[in-house]
């Protein structure tokens, strides 16, 4: 068998229950964990999936308001975040809708990017003239 991909499933609610079944028997796939902002959802989603790792997370914006990070800290979770977008980019996708409730920081205070709902993949064609994706608030 070819490469297999590790995969970390970000959320479990109905929509990720889907993607964790589909994933979970996909060949080409090694779930690795999953995350969520709720965590007795991760343990559960984790459980009923054999999952071996399940984080629990939440939003950067919350994070950030909740622990209060030095600039250090910051510094970090910012690292955490170029890092995931240039993992992307090399692999030529584009996220396309980079905003702090996009990413969750689990309680090891690490950064990771999620919701791949709009990117732009390699082949894909560009957005249309005049068609807006992503999230006003924070389209450069």
């Amino acid at each position: 068998m070819g490469k297999r991909y590790r995969v970390v499933q970000a959320g479990c609610g109905g929509m990720g229950q889907g993607w964790l079944k589909m994933l979970s028997e996909s060949p080409l796939v090694e779930l690795v964990g999953v995350v969520d902002i709720r965590q007795e959802a991760a343990e559960a989603a984790a459980e009923k999936f054999g999952l071996t790792k399940a984080h629990a997370g939440t939003s950067l914006q919350k994070a950030i308001e909740a622990h209060k990070p030095d600039t250090a800290g910051r510094q970090r979770l910012f690292a955490d975040i170029c890092a995931a977008v240039a993992f992307a980019n090399r692999s030529l996708v584009v996220h396309r809708d980079l905003t702090p409730s996009n990413v969750l920081v689990t309680a090891d205070g690490t950064a990771s990017l999620m919701d791949f709902g709009v990117v732009k993949e390699p082949g894909a064609e560009l957005t249309a003239h005049g068609e807006v994706i992503g999230t006003v608030a924070y389209v450069a």
